[in-house]
């Protein structure tokens, strides 16, 4: 049976083929420990200095870089190629009117491709469907009464696609991403409708060729990029951010409605003052409407008593450019951006946030600026220094075979590597995640302060080292040097994995550095990477640097500013305390501090373990006389090892090595 709806769509585009090429991976050792190097001497994460203010969360480059990946698929070699992996892709359309019709409880692992005027049908159904689904060349997809439920593992695992003509309907359609973000794609001629939906999470959606897409009553609409020469009709939907891309020659003076509620908004080059736009979009009757811009560098664009949710700077075209002091949540009253790329110009308008989205081989330094989302694809290049990426909209990360260097900055938002890129975050704060790495990517953590630890995803890599806060650290002393150092390869593996791991030291000016450990093979998580042996060395500032080596030869280092203190150990104030004596020493159960005093006098004791942790109070706030005093010490409840007993006065203190034998 062969279906033919016939009605007026508008279409819209959501995500890209999660189908990378093969492409040979490059890391760049040098570079980036030139720029760890450089960044340490001046690691003071950027703080915030305004409130974050975030509604929902808007992560508009996923999509785009998603659309950019779609205009440059073959669809035809991708079915080709995809052919053999029939056990957990369904296909429908790979024979003359092929139709398939899906009722009741369906649960698929796996793509879907709708394509050659195949007709997908889902009447009354419940769908679980772990994979992407894809309709073009003509492909038909109707669906109505159902549930459609997409498990993700992490946002953006998921995407559904629409390109080539294709012909989409969704009506009293309720869809379930697991709570997380998702994308949505509607591209070239296709055309999607939507009524009577209902959405669980957030949809970033992009539009581009000539798609177009009509939606009639929907609860939480999303953000929808409105680009090239796309149709776009909202009615009665609750929730929606709408982004207009100004192309590279478009000249654009314009105003935005005030409020969230918009009745009969029309937006196209028909309108005054609006050139070199293609797409057209009409809005009405939509609640919670928030606007969204995309100027791309070479437009002229000025924008006048506005409130802008997201203002989206591209940069495009091997554009280079430096950026500095651009906030969040700032009113304009008559304002120049400093772009100067392009005229961005904003009288008495309100931007809540920022986001930049660099392309190909465009390279942005970022300095001194509160940001929603930065993202770089291709062989983009962005460096960020001092930056506080707020979480009002977005996150930060690197696709394709692009690089992002993260430095001395705070990120309330999440971090990720994609596809192909690297990411390298260093000296800097995540108070609520850790970086993430999903399909062959990389993303390196060097030394950061991080609420968990990095993940890898897929077949991508996450590379971590770090040395963990050194406090009150003594010559003359056995330092454990707590932190960590290993590379993690997703469940898939990857192309990457440990070898091992390094640390020196320098006095601050001196050229040499000495080995504390060499080349070690065992991977370290959280715990003593090595004993720095101290005695002999002269009170100053040190510089500690941790090298850590992969399987393929290349090396990251980092380094971490620490300053010895004069010696405790065995040392006496001359003025009270004149002589000491602890015995037996090593013990297996019990010892005795002996000392003599010259002035009766008020001391604590305790013994502390070689993390400078608390592991046994002796007492506290005792007097004790002029002469010769005993402490008993009763060491039953620790365990084997090196220890620290410590007699700690107002003026003076006593710290002497404690070994505990085996029970």
């Amino acid at each position: 049976m062969k279906v033919i709806l016939s009605f007026t769509l508008l279409f819209i585009f959501c995500f890209s083929v999660n189908v990378s090429l093969a492409q040979e991976h490059f890391f760049p050792q040098l570079e980036i420990n030139k720029v760890l190097s450089k960044a340490h001497y001046n690691a003071s994460p950027h703080k915030p200095n305004k409130a974050s203010n975030s509604n929902k969360t808007q992560d508009a480059f996923q999509c785009i870089k998603k659309m950019e990946q779609l205009k440059k698929t073959n669809w035809s070699k991708l079915i080709a190629t995809d052919a053999s992996r029939a056990i957990d892709t369904l296909y429908v359309g790979a024979g003359i009117d092929d139709t398939l019709i899906i009722t009741g409880t369906y649960n698929h692992q796996g793509p879907i491709f709708v394509f050659n005027q195949g007709v997908l049908i889902i009447h009354n159904a419940s769908v679980v469907n772990e994979g992407d689904i894809y309709v073009f060349g003509n492909g038909q997809l109707i669906c109505d009464s159902s549930n459609l439920t997409f498990p993700q593992q992490y946002f953006y695992q998921r995407s559904f696609v629409a390109v080539q003509n294709a012909l989409v309907y969704f009506k009293d359609v309720n869809f379930n991403y697991s709570g997380l973000q998702h994308n949505l794609v509607v591209g070239d001629s296709a055309n999607m409708a939507m009524e009577h939906v209902h959405q669980n999470d957030w949809t970033t959606a992009g539009m581009y060729g000539g798609g177009s897409l009509y939606v009639d009553g929907m609860n939480l609409g999303g953000e929808y990029i409105l680009t090239d020469s796309s149709t776009s009709v909202f009615k009665h939907v609750d929730t929606l951010l709408l982004w207009h891309k100004f192309p590279q020659n478009a000249v654009i003076d314009h105003s935005f409605p005030q409020g969230d509620t918009v009745y009969n908004y029309y937006f196209s080059n028909v309108i005054p003052n609006i050139a070199g736009v293609d797409y057209v979009n009409f809005t009405d009757s939509c609640h919670t409407v928030w606007w969204g811009i995309m100027p791309v560098n070479g437009s002229d664009v000025t924008l006048q008593n506005s409130n802008i949710r997201v203002a989206g700077p591209w940069f495009q075209y091997g554009d280079s450019l430096s950026v500095s002091g651009i906030e969040n949540n700032t009113f304009y009253p008559n304002t120049l951006i400093p772009l100067v790329d392009r005229t961005l110009n904003m009288l008495n308008t309100y931007v809540q946030t920022w986001s930049f989205y660099v392309f190909d081989s465009s390279y942005v330094a970022i300095d001194n600026c509160t940001l929603g989302e930065v993202g770089t694809q291709q062989t983009a290049n962005v460096v960020a220094q001092d930056i506080l990426l707020d979480g009002s909209g977005g996150y930060f990360w690197a696709t394709d075979t692009s690089f992002t260097y993260a430095l001395n900055s705070t990120c309330y938002s999440t971090v990720r590597s994609e596809r192909n890129g690297i990411f390298l975050l260093a000296y800097s704060d995540m108070p609520f995640a850790g970086p993430t790495a999903t399909v062959s990517s990389l993303v390196i953590s060097a030394q950061n302060t991080t609420a968990i630890d990095p993940i890898a995803y897929d077949g991508a890599l996450a590379w971590n080292q770090k040395i963990e806060s050194l406090n009150n650290v003594h010559v003359d002393a056995m330092v454990p040097i707590v932190g960590s150092a290993w590379i993690q390869q997703g469940p898939n593996g990857s192309w990457m994995d440990f070898q091992s791991h390094s640390l020196h030291y320098q006095i601050q000016g001196n050229s040499n550095w000495t080995a504390i450990v060499v080349d070690s093979a065992l991977a370290v998580s959280d715990d003593t990477l090595a004993f720095w042996n101290t005695i002999g060395l002269q009170v100053g500032d040190y510089l500690l640097k941790q090298t850590v080596k992969n399987n393929l030869g290349d090396s990251i280092e980092s380094f971490v500013s620490v300053q010895l203190l004069p010696s405790v150990v065995n040392i006496q104030d001359a003025y009270n305390i004149k002589s000491s004596s602890l015995f037996p020493n090593p013990t297996m159960n019990n010892s005795n501090l002996s000392f003599e005093l010259l002035d009766a006098a008020v001391y604590k004791s305790y013994i502390t373990d070689l993390t400078g942790k608390h592991v046994l109070d002796i007492c506290s706030s005792q007097m004790f006389k002029p002469g010769k005093n005993n402490i008993n010490i009763n060491v039953n409840g620790l365990s084997q090892g090196m220890y620290f007993l410590t007699l700690e006065g107002k003026a003076q203190s006593l710290r002497l090595k404690l070994l505990v034998g085996g029970k």
